[in-house]
């Protein structure tokens, strides 16, 4: 019996992560085991690693993203445009981790049961540097795995905003409800209250 390899490793070029990324996940939808519903779960050093441009022009491209829940999971300094790219989607969930330890993990992407993407040691800006990174199709133990390593740290951080789609099934989502930190806000005023 020959056993399968829990994941594909390969060095990406810094300049190639996105497209590489973008790559992966559009041959997971076209196959199947990834679908545009659930929940997608990441964790990134910041709002402008190439995971998360990955993920916002993926979901870009469907329509069926409006049943989709984003959460992220921020070690970095977070982005002033955080909802940016993700207009799409059902809802957007963001908390950022105040442990510096977990510079030491690595950036994730969870993408419902079956799929997950592992990146580089967050100690490292990902737009900077070449990296090994880890691509686990139709792996549903690697896929539970990184869940619940997830949902450890997302316990553990701070929320920053959710956003909720009024319009969930449209086909492009209009105006949304912001909270952040417990009060609602309007988008222009989050914008607004964020910039330095």
């Amino acid at each position: 019996m020959t056993r399968k390899p829990l994941h594909q490793m390969q060095v990406v070029k810094r300049e190639e992560k996105e497209a590489v990324l973008i790559k992966f996940m559009l041959g997971e939808i076209a196959e199947g085991r990834v679908v545009l519903e659930g929940e997608w779960r990441i964790i990134a050093l910041s709002m402008e690693s190439p995971v998360l441009a990955a993920v916002r022009r993926v979901i870009g491209e469907f329509d069926e993203a409006s049943r989709l829940a984003v959460k992220v999971v921020v070690v970095g300094r977070h982005a002033l445009t955080l909802a940016d790219g993700f207009e799409r989607v059902a809802s957007l969930a963001v908390r950022q981790a105040e442990n510096l330890r977990l510079l030491d993990a690595h950036e994730q992407l969870v993408l419902g049961v079956k799929t997950s993407w592992t990146g580089d040691c967050m100690r490292r800006n990902p737009r900077e540097r070449d990296a090994f990174e880890g691509f686990a199709a139709d792996n549903p133990t690697l896929a539970d795995w990184a869940a619940k390593a997830f949902e450890r740290i997302w316990r553990g951080a701070r929320p920053i905003m959710v956003t909720e789609s009024r319009h969930p099934a449209a086909e492009t989502a209009g105006v949304e409800d912001i909270v952040v930190a417990g009060e609602a806000k309007s988008e222009a005023v989050v914008a607004a209250t964020s910039r330095h």
